[in-house]
């Protein structure tokens, strides 16, 4: 236990610094960094980084607690001031890998900072050529390949990884006023300077998006069996608008500045990419052209809601990706027709023909919500997708119904109910589904209707005046894409449906979902224009341990 948590401390210590920027003008005399930043302070890491952990594992939280405790023994952090904010710079070389990268760490007394070192079983031996300058060693946490050396400076230890003796030195030592801004208000963030960077970095950029075209080359020209035909255009496109706004970014790129706003509370997350191009240049001319995408079906998903998605795609998505976007989805969709019943294989074709137009088009708009409890404990399922001209798949369906065998056509009713203008068709769920009796109620009834730009869906009690609801709807600004639950009724309706488990006093779902109340972002992402290019990222715990599991099912 004590090498993991000597470990996690000194990890948290050089972990603190790449994270929030925002720099003081520079003085002159110094090379300016290729990156800057700052987190609030090492107590603001220390109390997040322990507040995700007590949410997903209380036991653990408190075994490291313990553990730390004994580590660090009756001086406790002595040698470090937790309280000042942590600073960063970094200079990336032209052989990128000799680029380096500089923590600056409050501290009090010298000789307090390196007896903490030693609680932490890091090993501190003064460079015999470079008096000052310490020599880092922890065993399973620094690389001897990566060398990690500490000099003391102005209230600070600096410690730089892969930094060189003489990169130390006091006159390369960039002063902290320079480093942290009293004025931000995020926890953490960090400031690229593209100008700044060599011109093997963006090489390294090109060398990718080389890379991905040359393997979607190899796809088209020999394409696998199951492959969407159009996936190697749709790809290329989209590595084709990468590169572009990669060469543009190093070209006209003033900064980029991320932001990270973690709660340990309630485990949400916020990241924040910002773009400032320099004036007047392409880049800030196509900023400022980037809209907001109102979207109608992103208010499917109200306050009482269990959970639910949303994607827009607008006309100021990149034509060239929705332009070959739209056949990919239109190949993916048609992959499911050979498998279908003869009657549903038209159907399945004009659902393909009205998506991929409308992706094409930069008019895709969909979305979808599970919505309640009622007061019977039942749930209404509402959505709805924009479509290019429904009325070619209503035509499908009803020909559908009546081609379809007669126990089948018992359960359809068309023309049941009108929303508005719109004909509503029923389908009545065959009884003995249990589990969808506990979702959405007994004798459920599924209703579909067609509008003039759209095809509206739902199940349950509340079905038709859901439709009626969503048919209303009118276009609004929202996220481009955003998945939503309520943990607290995603908790209650995944037990009421036999899952959870786990042994006396543990629910795993407790861990993986949470137990708060009210709506929380799984995984959502915005991008809006003007003077600077905005991209927000948000997430809650769910999307945090997927993510976790897509690291370690890829070998990260």
């Amino acid at each position: 236990m004590s090498s993991l948590v000597r470990s996690a401390l000194f990890g948290l210590l050089l972990s603190a610094g790449p994270l929030l920027a925002a720099p003081v003008p520079l003085p002159a005399k110094y090379d300016p960094p290729t990156a800057v930043g700052q987190v609030a302070s090492v107590q603001a890491v220390l109390d997040t980084v322990m507040g995700y952990v007590r949410a997903f594992s209380p036991e653990t939280a408190d075994q490291m607690q313990t553990g730390l405790a004994a580590q660090l023994g009756e001086k406790g952090w002595a040698g470090v001031d937790l309280k000042k904010p942590v600073g960063m710079f970094t200079y990336l070389k032209p052989k990128l890998e000799d680029s380096y990268i500089v923590f600056v760490v409050p501290i009090g007394k010298e000789k307090d900072a390196l007896e903490l070192l030693e609680r932490l079983g890091v090993g501190a031996e003064e460079e015999p050529k470079a008096k000052g300058v310490y020599r880092l060693r922890v065993r399973g946490l620094l690389p001897e390949v990566t060398p990690t050396r500490m000099r003391f400076h102005d209230g600070h230890a600096y410690i730089g990884l892969n930094a060189d003796a003489d990169e130390l030195d006091v006159t390369k030592l960039l002063p902290v006023g320079s480093l942290i801004d009293e004025s931000e208000k995020a926890p953490a963030a960090a400031t690229f300077y593209p100008a700044r960077a060599p011109k093997e970095l963006k090489e390294l950029f090109d060398g990718w998006w080389a890379s991905g075209k040359a393997s979607l080359d190899q796809l088209e020209n020999n394409p696998p069996r199951d492959m969407p035909r159009n996936f190697p255009a749709f790809g290329k496109a989209a590595l084709g608008w990468l590169d572009g706004n990669s060469a543009a970014l190093f070209k006209d790129g003033e900064s980029v500045r991320v932001r990270l706003t973690p709660d340990p509370k309630t485990t949400d997350s916020k990241i924040e990419l910002v773009v400032t191009p320099k004036a007047k240049s392409p880049l800030a001319a196509d900023i400022e052209k980037l809209t907001p995408t109102p979207g109608r079906f992103h208010q499917l998903v109200t306050k009482d809601a269990v959970g639910g998605l949303w994607l827009t795609v607008g006309p100021n998505f990149p034509k060239e990706v929705r332009e070959k976007g739209g056949p990919f989805v239109a190949d993916l969709i048609g992959m499911l027709v050979p498998g279908a019943p003869e009657e549903v294989q038209p159907v399945l074709t004009a659902v393909s023909d009205g998506l991929s137009k409308a992706v094409a088009d930069g008019k895709a708009d969909a979305g979808v919500a599970l919505l309640g409890p009622d007061k019977n404990d039942a749930h209404t399922l509402i959505g709805a997708v924009a479509m290019a001209d429904p009325s070619g798949l209503e035509k499908a369906v009803r020909k559908a119904v009546k081609d379809a065998p007669k126990e089948v056509q018992e359960m359809f009713k068309l023309d049941a109910e009108k929303a508005g203008e719109m004909a509503v068709h029923t389908f009545t769920i065959p009884e003995g589904a249990e589990w969808l009796e506990k979702v959405i109620g007994k004798k459920g009834v599924v209703r579909l209707a067609f509008g003039k730009d759209a095809v509206y869906f739902a199940a349950g009690p509340d079905g038709l005046e859901q439709i009626k609801r969503a048919a209303a709807l009118k276009a609004t600004d929202g996220k481009r894409f955003d998945i939503v639950t309520n943990p607290k009724k995603l908790n209650k309706l995944i037990a009421d449906l036999g899952g959870g488990g786990g042994g006396p006093g543990f629910n795993p779902l407790d861990m993986f979902v949470g137990k708060e109340d009210g709506l929380r972002s799984f995984f959502g992402i915005d991008a809006k224009g003007g003077k600077e290019l905005t991209v927000t990222y948000t997430q809650h715990r769910m999307g945090l341990m997927f993510g976790w599991f897509a690291l370690r099912v890829g070998g990260l």
